[in-house]
């Protein structure tokens, strides 16, 4: 209940307004809530958990914030953390009931106008709202001011207190995080000493009965890391490093009292007696000077006006000093620098490389990324949020959980069962910047995983720039292929419907010779088939047939045009088209083999660059390795002669790790090199992709379609390069890391295995982004096999030129399977059997794994495909069937589906009663003609058909 509520509450009561507030639930054991790391402080507390309190005060947190202050480099770090954790929505949340999913489901969803969503929150709605009210009252949302001050609060002191008040300002509740410095238990264990920064220091002690409960004016609970030893003792990054910290500060001050030091900083001058200076005009008094001290007084006068007056000519004049020539040889300057100056700042480095590791983050936070290119600095950012900020979210939604949010539950009357369901989660959305979001963006709206809202804000845009529904229409007709003509004319009846007339539309004759030539031009439309006419009428064909996968946005599921993909209510019968011709299609398996081996030979750089990489990664850790145990005499003098590979083994990782050889120092900068050489490698790929597919559509690159073609599918894969290498660098590192010290897990025990450290999953997946997976794909496992059964492709098979193919006319008739062709330790015996073997789909009976093979293959999956394990080097080479003549678009026919029974009869019917030429018997000879290329691809047969 929130404070101004108990408060009036309590008051009324008092007066007799209104009944008295129900007592809180029973609590086990008598006390507060006690949990792992929260506690609220309240009268029901036992007083040896308040004496308790009162003495865990530790001086060690006092000095890790005054390091906090000495040390720029904590301060910045631990800044870094709060700003990042700043960033973070909590919000409330019940426990998953799902035994598989272990994320929680955020109650805001039993609000969704998706039932589906909003049948997954299970609580009672008085629970949810209630859990959402509570968590309200906190003020999450000022990010740094609250968040942020949590986070540096656990960050050096490891604990830190909430507290709940009314502003006396405002009159409305407020909440703060504070420090240790701010709140203390008095050590009777009945007061709590408040010290207000706003009130300059003022001290306020609050009797418990003003914390908590019904008349209670304030809410207190204390949130601490627990110490694994001690769990009622707080913990942090800090405490294990103060002797660390202690050495920082040392070295600093020593440092800087050689700086400060005359001497050490300007030496001696000896100054032999007789010598003079010119400027030394005195006169003789009545007890003459002592020569030598006037010389003193002038050099010190020449040396010294300079600094203090700019204007003087000394700072540009050199200063005369005259006398005997065996008494100018004497003069000298002694410079008194410390000779372990340069020692000094090794120390330093090294106990702030010390610190940098100590803290939970990241050391290149505290070196910064000067050196990081822009792929390591993305990995630095996921590494963090993963591994550093993450768990120290889920300590701090936690701690609200147990200590705050439940308590609060309990307090207004729900049940110990309803509330353990209730949760405090985290959405780190926020922390994270994807530098491929635009594309993102672009793929997703592609699947229709994002609406158009969320698409422009994405690619920069609001929405004050949405298509008007006019602009929408127009560009749908542009889409779908219509030429000027009829894209106006249904502009202007949707304009005339618009100003409340009808929606007539009147589309003008276009002469045949255009209509042939549009790229999309439709066809004649036949009459629909009505009760009474003749079988051998030219009927619409049924609906299914102009299905396709990259069809038209305006092709109609029923009575629409299966030759034009038009809708008939668009299609006016003045319109007239060239005649329908059934299409001469060929064979192109010679061109898809081209394509096939041009992938292979991409991916062999790729791997061979990688290998060579990731030895050259393992040389260069262990020469770092080999640096840090130059501590270790003993060590380093059993380290000479050994290679750099030989070193990490013989090191180990325990003892690196405490030499301070840490993954991050030993693979920092790691593959910069490759992710040129990937670049430059697969961008000279993808043009000679580009160039084979448009000789095998019988197109050039420079001119017509083939130019737009050609940049359309360069734009689209090179805007992959950046996914695809993000996901080979990520498996180089955990290789590297599981490399170096020779105690990673073994390789795969079944299927091929390649020679080499780098797994063939790791290339072949990069190129399969790159390539693009198709629209139905479910992605790709941690190994690079596609999670539902499709073969995994790359830059030849992927979803971008299979697209372009099937837009060119072209359709898949079968597959050809093609064994690796690398040096294997290991072969793979039902790969090797399929080699050569041609099937229809990926489900055909030839890959079965189970029947054919008594189940002993079932771990690939129920069918066998290329990329089925983490050591196939296997491909696939398509049964391409394409157009004629380039320029002739088709729509693919696969398999005789009821509607084609349909028209096959029809056509039958035309023969019988003499007529030739009709739409049934044009149709039914397209769909003969692809049924027997699919039989000769299958037999082996090539050539045009």
């Amino acid at each position: 209940m929130p404070l101004l509520d108990r408060i009036r509450a309590s008051g009324a009561a008092l007066a007799g307004k209104a009944p008295k507030l129900p007592p809180p639930p029973p609590r086990p054991g008598g006390g507060g809530v006690m949990t792992s790391t929260g506690i609220r402080i309240q009268p029901t507390n036992s007083p040896d958990q308040l004496r308790a309190l009162s003495a865990i005060r530790a001086k060690w947190q006092g000095q890790a914030w005054g390091y906090r202050e000495l040390i720029p480099e904590l301060r910045y770090a631990m800044e870094f953390r709060a700003r990042a954790i700043s960033k973070v929505r909590l919000y409330a949340a019940q426990t998953n009931p799902d035994p598989t999913d272990d994320e929680p489901i955020a109650l805001s969803l039993r609000l969704s106008k998706d039932e589906e969503k909003a049948a997954r929150v299970t609580v009672t709605p008085a629970l949810a709202q209630a859990a959402e009210e509570e968590l309200a009252r906190l003020p999450i949302d000022q990010g740094h001011s609250f968040l942020g001050r949590w986070s540096q609060n656990f960050d050096a002191a490891g604990e830190g207190w909430l507290h709940g008040f009314v502003d006396p300002m405002t009159g409305e509740e407020a909440w703060k995080f504070r420090s240790t410095s701010e709140i203390e238990m008095s050590a009777d264990a009945r007061h709590v000493i408040l010290k207000d920064p706003a009130l300059l220091g003022a001290q306020r002690r609050l009797d418990l009965g003003e914390i908590g409960g019904e008349r209670g004016t304030e809410e207190l609970y204390r949130l601490w890391v627990e110490h694994p030893e001690k769990p009622h003792e707080a913990d942090s990054s800090c405490r294990s490093m103060l002797t660390v910290l202690e050495e920082i500060v040392l070295i600093g001050r020593e440092m800087r009292s050689v700086s400060r030091s005359r001497i050490a900083s300007n030496g001696l001058l000896l100054v032999p007696r007789g010598l003079t200076l010119p400027l030394n005009t005195r006169e003789d008094t009545e007890e003459a000077e002592d020569p030598d001290t006037s010389m003193a007084q002038d050099l010190q006068l020449a040396l010294v006006t300079p600094i203090s007056n700019e204007g003087d000519a000394g700072q540009v004049a050199p200063v005369m000093i005259t006398g005997e020539v065996a008494d100018l040889k004497e003069l000298r300057h002694i410079s008194l620098v410390r000779e372990d100056s340069p020692k000094l700042l090794e120390k330093l480095d090294a106990a702030l490389s010390r610190m940098g590791n100590g803290l939970d983050i990241p050391p290149e936070v505290i070196t910064g990324m000067a050196q990081a290119n822009h792929w390591s600095a993305w990995q630095i950012d996921t590494a963090t949020v993963s591994h550093h900020l993450e768990p120290s979210v889920r300590l701090m939604a936690d701690s609200l959980t147990a200590a705050f949010l439940r308590t609060a539950l309990l307090d207004r009357g729900f049940s110990f069962a309803e509330v353990r369901q209730i949760v405090v989660w985290y959405d780190l959305g926020g922390l994270t910047e994807n530098p491929n979001r635009r594309q993102d963006a672009i793929d997703a709206r592609k699947t229709g995983d994002i609406g158009p809202a969320a698409f422009r804000k994405a690619l920069g845009f609001n929405d004050e720039d949405a298509p008007t529904a006019e602009e929408m229409l127009y560009m749908i007709a542009m889409t779908a292929g219509m030429d000027q003509a009829t894209a106006t004319a249904i502009m202007t009846a949707y304009a005339r419907h618009q100003a409340g007339g009808t929606l007539d539309i009147e589309v003008p004759d276009v002469p045949a010779a255009i209509a042939s030539t549009s790229p999309r031009a439709p066809a004649e439309t036949p009459a629909p088939v009505g009760p009474g006419d003749a079988p051998g009428s030219t009927p619409a064909p049924p609906p299914g047939l102009a299905a396709s996968a990259h069809g038209s946005a305006l092709t109609a599921p029923a009575g629409g045009n299966a030759v034009s993909g038009q809708p008939q209510s668009i299609i006016h019968s003045g319109l007239t088209a060239a005649a329908s011709e059934v299409p001469e299609y060929r064979l192109a398996l010679d061109e898809a083999r081209s394509l096939m081996e041009t992938d292979r030979a991409i991916r062999a750089q790729v791997h061979a660059a990688a290998e060579a990489a990731l030895v050259r990664v393992l040389e260069r850790a262990g020469s770092r390795l080999r640096s840090k145990a130059t501590a270790d005499r003993e060590l380093s003098l059993r380290l000479r002669g050994l290679d750099s590979l030989t070193v990490l083994t013989t090191i180990g990782r325990t003892q690196a790790l405490a030499l301070g050889g840490t993954d991050e120092h030993l693979l920092a900068d790691a593959f910069e090199e490759l992710a040129e050489k990937f670049l430059a490698i697969v961008t000279l790929g993808i043009s000679a992709i580009v160039d084979r597919v448009l000789r095998m559509l019988g197109l050039k690159s420079d001119s017509g379609p083939g130019k737009k073609i050609a940049a359309r599918m360069t734009s689209r894969m090179t805007a992959r390069l950046d996914e695809g290498w993000a996901s080979l660098h990520g498996t180089l590192l955990d290789r590297a890391r599981e490399k170096m010290f020779g105690d990673g897990p073994p390789d795969a025990d079944e299927g091929e295995l390649i020679d080499g450290a780098v797994p063939a999953y790791a290339v072949r997946t990069a190129l399969a982004i790159v390539g693009g997976l198709s629209e139905t794909s479910g992605g790709l496992d941690p190994y690079g096999r596609s999670v539902d059964g499709e073969p995994v492709g790359g830059l030849a098979n992927g979803d971008t030129v299979t697209r372009e193919i099937e837009e060119a006319g072209g359709f898949t008739l079968g597959y050809t399977w093609v064994y690796g062709i690398t040096p294997l330790s290991r072969k793979f015996d039902p790969h090797l059997e399929l080699e050569g073997k041609r099937f229809t789909d990926w489900s055909d009976p030839i890959l079965d794994t189970v029947d054919n093979y008594a189940g002993r293959y079932a771990w690939v999956g129920p069918h066998f495909r290329p990329g089925d394990h983490g050591g196939c080097m296997c491909d696939y080479v398509p049964g391409y069937a394409l157009p004629a003549y380039g320029d002739q678009v088709d729509e693919r026919l696969r398999i005789p589906t009821k509607g084609m029974a349909e028209i096959i009869t029809l056509a039958e019917g035309d023969d019988r009663a003499g007529r030739t030429g009709t739409t049934a018997q044009e149709q039914r000879a397209r769909w003969q003609h692809i049924q027997d290329l699919q039989a000769r691809f299958i037999k082996g047969k090539g050539g045009a058909a």
